[in-house]
């Protein structure tokens, strides 16, 4: 079940059908859904000088943080609402165009505010259910090379789903 939340915003009416911008009847307070905005730190999570068998590396610039806002247009413009959501992770497995090697995806893994570390799954992984008025969420990502692999720039995906309750 979705939050109903009151937010101020100018719609009007006519004919029974809503639309915004004709000059008819104003129902100045509708309950609507709250907008949401996530945002993370940083675009792309790396690791540089990996060598063959290194295990446990952190991620240049650990420690990364994910945020969720929640906001509805107020009277004088945005105002932060009060919501849950259920917050999921998934990755996919790193690979180099034209090369057969590829770092599975379980060899990377993560924790949150605090070790111990869990391995990033391809399949969706629930971390939990937060509210959009917290803090960032701290990240903190680790990578196991392979011992035989070939040298190269290896890409993959970190998957952050988040879903209003």
């Amino acid at each position: 079940m979705n939050d109903i939340v009151q937010c101020k915003h100018d719609v009007y009416v006519k004919s029974g059908e809503v639309y915004e911008g004709a000059p008819y009847e104003i129902y100045d307070s509708l309950y609507v859904n709250p907008f949401t905005t996530a945002s993370f730190s940083n675009a792309s999570v790396a690791w540089t000088g990996l060598h063959p068998g290194s295990t446990a590396v952190g991620a240049d610039n650990n420690t990364y943080g994910f945020a969720v806002g929640a906001y509805c247009e107020g009277d004088s413009g945005p105002e932060g609402v009060n919501i849950d959501y259920r917050f999921t992770i998934n990755g996919t497995n790193m690979t180099q165009v034209g090369v057969t090697d590829f770092i599975p995806c379980e060899n990377i893994s993560y924790y949150m505010e605090s070790p111990p570390a869990t391995p990033l799954l391809e399949t969706y992984t629930l971390l939990g259910v937060y509210n959009a008025t917290d803090s960032p969420i701290p990240f903190n990502f680790f990578i196991d090379v392979p011992i035989v692999i070939q040298a190269g720039a290896y890409t993959g995906e970190i998957n952050f789903v988040f879903q209003v309750i």
